[in-house]
């Protein structure tokens, strides 16, 4: 069956609804939702120093599938103490005459994190671990942000390859300009950076996200290349029911992980059911 512009239109306005009615029944706050999204919608990529981008690359590279809590996210006070005498102020003109390799990075971060367990001596040793290329896309996002003489540069850079209105046309500059100049991002993960640091004209084709797509008709699986699928599908929906992309991501995502935390001190999760969300969607506009 076609899903079309109608169906995901009213898609939308039950799953904003049905998140809505989750959060009343187990938090009696439903502006939850809006405070989340605002989160988003206020964030400003201008407003930004190098030490923030820095850091949320960071913390996106430390997103790879399997990678877990293993490695610590920048503001993570209870761990992140390594981090900080290994990044110092986050400077990237300044870390990248400090460390002239990414196997200096990686040194570094042994020093702090080897007591954690032997996983990371193991990753020092061996080519492809996670620790590994951690380091090796930190010393990358160093090296890049380190081309630019103001943090608006880059903001300006990207912005113009963001802007266009062709999908295929910003996924190639997020899968070409983007996430090889960084070891470990790909499609997924520079969206993730891309949108965390306040770039709204994406979402991220997260898993849960994918993996909602897929139930719910949006996209059909490919034979590769599934997250480019989503990535484009994101911004087909965005603009169905006119939101910015990166509200799309974010409603989609709470409906898989429950996980309300952008506009809070501490992570709120609640049970949003999203299994019989999309079977009543299946029933409700036969498909």
């Amino acid at each position: 069956m076609v899903i079309t512009e109608e169906i995901i239109k009213n898609i939308w306005d039950d799953l904003n609804e049905h998140l809505i009615q989750c959060l009343d029944a187990e938090t009696q706050d439903v502006n939850l939702l809006e405070e989340d999204k605002s989160y988003y919608l206020m964030k400003n990529p201008a407003d930004l120093e190098f030490s923030d981008i820095l850091k949320r690359i960071l913390d996106s590279l430390r997103n790879r599938r399997n990678v877990g809590d293993t490695i610590p996210e920048t503001n993570d006070s209870s761990r992140n103490d390594g981090l900080n005498q290994v990044f110092g102020d986050y400077q990237p003109r300044r870390l990248s005459t400090l460390y002239t390799s990414w196997e200096q990075i990686l040194s570094a971060l042994a020093e702090h994190y080897l007591q954690e367990g032997k996983e990371i001596q193991f990753q020092v040793e061996h080519h492809g671990g996670y620790w590994n290329i951690y380091s090796q896309g930190a010393k990358n996002a160093i090296d890049f942000l380190s081309t630019y003489n103001t943090p608006i540069e880059m903001v300006d850079f990207v912005s113009r390859g963001l802007n266009g209105e062709d999908d295929q046309v910003v996924l190639d500059f997020v899968k070409n300009e983007i996430a090889p100049r960084i070891k470990g991002m790909h499609v997924a993960l520079a969206s993730d950076f891309l949108k965390e640091i306040g770039f709204k004209q994406i979402g991220k084709p997260d898993v849960w996200i994918i993996k909602i797509f897929l139930e719910l008709n949006f996209i059909a699986p490919p034979s590769k290349g599934i997250d480019e699928v989503a990535f484009k599908k994101i911004r087909e929906i965005a603009r169905i029911v006119d939101v910015y992309p990166v509200i799309v991501d974010k409603v989609f995502w709470l409906l898989g992980t429950g996980d309300f935390d952008r506009a809070h001190d501490a992570k709120i999760h609640i049970d949003t059911k999203w299994r019989e969300f999309v079977a009543e969607m299946k029933f409700r506009y036969n498909f």
